[in-house]
């Protein structure tokens, strides 16, 4: 199952550093022209891979205790983190720009049309009925045959009544001509425009340019802008975080090994038995006292194991629970433990491991039972009097 998370977790953060790279690519592409473009959007795509990687390369180096390495790393993958979230960003506000920008030249031409369809009607309306200009164009035709017209010298000196009440008239009608033109201009205008509003998507007019800006606006009362602006942050956060953590989230992890303990059937007293001759200290003295007498629990696993023939080998725990006592302020080197080791395999008459073999197995011992080590020498432990 392990595996499967593992394999599960390494797809989808390829997956989401693909989507992020090709943010970080195509946004570099916008960033320069020719040559230079191509250089910043290999830069952006290899930051994606640097910031996948990043982050188990520096909980690693944080596990070994190298700070320089993890801050370092961090600091690389901060830069990298930035810069993908910039061209995420700078991608989101292109591509957002290019949908809102085509909704809105729409909304702005077809408000364009009407307006200029709204005046020309209006003014048309105000014109009222007009005659045919080919009507108008005929009775002017007909006044200037009049035989009045010709003596006025064209209305350019009507001197009697009826000159004067002829040239009126084709004052008149010539004014008649020209709202009848201006009438059939503003119809013929009013037509093209009509014209070209039903050749327009009323899909793209009718819509909001930015329909989830345009809700959340409505709840949030903030204005379209800063609502978009706050979706383009979210969003490139959201890319930047899946791309950069998913395969250090779902990376499975060791479990610490527990210790079993097997503890002895009941804590035994040992008394330090008494030195044989070659130590210095004379045979008479009396066994240590009460205080001096220490008990441990020690996991049966660490002790050798015994010979089919022969004398028993090794004993650590045996050793341990019968020479060790706790010494606050203590300690004790791993020669004079080594050497006190041999003196009481002598004394128990069990054969003593090898120095190397011994310092092995009692290290393990001491992580067990809680005995620090510090440049080679045990701390707050001390040997049994």
């Amino acid at each position: 199952m392990r595996y499967l998370t593992f394999a599960a977790a390494i797809a989808l953060a390829l997956a989401f550093t693909a989507i992020s790279g090709t943010s970080a690519y195509m946004f570099g592409q916008h960033v320069a022209a020719g040559e230079k473009a191509n250089l910043y959007s290999a830069l952006g795509a290899g930051a994606e891979i640097v910031k996948m990687l990043l982050p188990l390369a520096i909980g690693a180096a944080w596990a070994a205790g190298q700070r320089m390495r993890a801050f370092l790393g961090s600091v690389i993958f901060a830069a990298c983190l930035c810069w993908s979230l910039l061209s995420s960003l700078g991608l989101y506000a292109l591509a957002r720009n290019e949908t809102t920008s085509a909704t809105a030249t729409a909304q702005a031409t077809y408000s364009d049309l009407t307006s200029q369809r709204d005046r020309a009607q209006s003014r048309l309306d105000a014109l009222g009925a007009q005659r045919p200009s080919s009507q108008v164009e005929a009775e002017i035709a007909a006044a200037k045959l009049n035989p009045l017209f010709t003596r006025s010298k064209q209305c350019t000196d009507a001197t009697s009544t009826d000159s004067r009440t002829l040239c009126a008239s084709i004052d008149k009608f010539n004014g008649d001509l020209a709202a009848a033109k201006e009438a059939e201009g503003l119809e013929t205008t009013v037509a093209d425009l009509n014209t070209k509003l039903s050749a327009v998507d009323l899909s793209k007019v009718l819509r909001a340019a930015d329909p989830q800006a345009a809700a959340l606006s409505r709840l949030t009362g903030l204005s379209e802008d800063r609502v978009r602006d706050s979706i383009a942050v979210f969003l490139a956060v959201l890319i930047e975080l899946l791309s950069g953590f998913t395969l250090f989230a779902l990376s499975p992890t060791r479990r610490p090994v527990k210790a079993t303990v097997e503890a002895m059937p009941a804590p035994v007293a040992v008394a330090a038995p008494p030195k044989p001759a070659m130590v210095a200290k004379p045979p008479s003295v009396e066994p240590p006292a009460a205080a001096n007498v220490v008990t441990m629990t020690v996991p049966k696993a660490l002790a050798a194991p015994v010979p089919a023939q022969g004398k028993p080998t090794g004993a650590v725990d045996r050793y341990a629970a019968a020479r060790l006592k706790p010494a606050k302020g203590r300690k004790l080197s791993a020669e004079d433990l080594f050497a006190d080791y041999a003196n009481w395999c002598a004394i128990e008459k069990c054969e003593p491991l090898a120095r190397e073999v011994f310092a092995d197995r009692f290290a393990k011992l001491s992580k067990i039972i809680g005995i620090e080590s510090q440049r080679g020498a045990f701390t707050d432990v001390a040997l049994v009097a």
